[in-house]
């Protein structure tokens, strides 16, 4: 009974784990699907002509992969570095030629989040930490780990949040003055509101933590939305408890935490990503936001300009050889974020008791992917159906 009040008492339930324990540890037990191995296969260097295995590592949690795995020589010692920390209870730097772990990190409690995670120079010594966040436990965190051989104390810097957990919702900028900035969104809960937080180098809030958010897979994008110089936040959120920024596109400046603008979109955001490109080649940024079978294009203060028709996921943007820009999309469509807002509350309430009804329909559909090249003029796009 005193354990459920401090749940309710404390916001970051700091006060909670550390008189009773990890109150997810019995849970954890059943949810882990996988334990620590890794493989090594005999190779011969002189074949060439084709990709093959050189060693295979899996490391102990809940993911059924090990998310995307990040590739850094953080020592400059010439072999490459391979970080990986997605649904795991361990995070760990392996050597990128063997798969050897050089060092390891258990988290006290929880897991680490499965997307939320990246690496930057925190403290500009020129080795980049690594930066996670957590789920399952609590209380959530933001951690920056050291990434040397032989750290003494390898948590370079923790920073508590309030929201139910880390999805994605993990970003990374340096301003004007060269200041890197970690930007770090949550899921929401009732007990635990989802928030997004501006933090230094250091771990410290640069502002308040701003509220009214649900942020799912979709990761902080940076523009500068005002046009006073300096880069601002680009964000996207769920609406599963009525949150105040949901299913909207919503720019927050980056100084003072101030929402620049917030526009209402045709879906949840939170579980989408938005390319940010220069699409007709006139010298400003555009922002890519997918929709239900389309793309929206919106300019950097927050007005809708044009369609892009025939996608509704972005996957990749990159710069093709004929010096075009090509986005890579797919036109998968998830039926339950279709349907109206009331109905898909409704279906909720319904999955509590008939799950199978509810997974049935979410399922996708189609999932031919496409590539299309999108320099140009505005004029020639609108042409070809593009530009709408």
């Amino acid at each position: 009974m005193p354990s459920h009040v401090l749940w309710k008492l404390d916001p970051y339930h700091e006060l909670r784990t550390n008189l009773f324990g990890d109150p997810q540890k019995d849970q954890l037990k059943l949810k882990l699907i996988h334990q620590e191995s890794s493989i090594n296969f005999p190779t011969n260097e002189k074949i060439t002509n084709h990709f093959r295995e050189k060693w295979k590592f899996r490391a102990t949690g809940i993911s059924e992969n090990t998310g995307h795995a990040l590739v850094e020589d953080v020592d400059k010692d010439g072999i490459p570095d391979v970080f990986i920390g997605s649904g795991s209870i361990t995070v760990y730097r392996l050597n990128g030629i063997n798969g050897e772990p050089v060092w390891k990190y258990a988290l006290p409690f929880g897991l680490t989040s499965t997307l939320g995670y990246l690496l930057a120079d925190l403290d500009n010594d020129g080795m980049k930490e690594f930066i996670f966040g957590n789920t399952l436990s609590h209380p959530i965190r933001v951690y920056a780990l050291r990434t040397g051989r032989n750290e003494k104390n390898r948590v370079y810097w923790k920073r508590n949040v309030s929201g139910d957990f880390f999805q994605a919702g993990l970003s990374s900028f340096r301003n004007s003055n060269g200041e890197i900035r970690i930007v770090a969104a949550t899921r929401d809960a009732p007990y635990s509101r989802g928030s997004l937080n501006i933090l230094d180098g250091f771990g410290e809030r640069v502002v308040q933590e701003i509220t009214g958010f649900d942020v799912c897979n979709n990761r902080p994008t940076f523009l500068d939305a005002n046009k006073d110089g300096e880069l601002d936040i680009l964000i996207g959120s769920m609406d599963m408890y009525g949150v105040k920024y949901g299913e909207k596109l919503t720019a927050i400046d980056s100084i003072t935490g101030r929402i620049i603008w917030s526009v209402p979109m045709e879906r949840a955001t939170g579980d989408l990503n938005f390319p940010i490109l220069d699409i007709n080649s006139d010298g400003e940024n555009e922002i890519i936001v997918p929709s239900h079978s389309k793309f929206l294009i919106y300019t950097p203060s927050g007005h809708q300009k044009g369609e892009i028709n025939g996608g509704s996921r972005n996957i990749a943007t990159f710069p093709n050889s004929g010096g075009d820009m090509t986005l890579l999309y797919n036109n998968t469509e998830n039926l339950f974020q279709m349907l109206p807002r009331k109905l898909r509350v409704d279906l909720l309430k319904l999955y509590r008791k008939s799950p199978i009804f509810l997974d049935v329909l979410v399922r996708e559909f189609e999932t031919k992917v496409f590539s299309k090249n999108l320099k140009g003029t505005s004029k020639n796009r609108v042409k070809s159906g593009w530009m709408n």
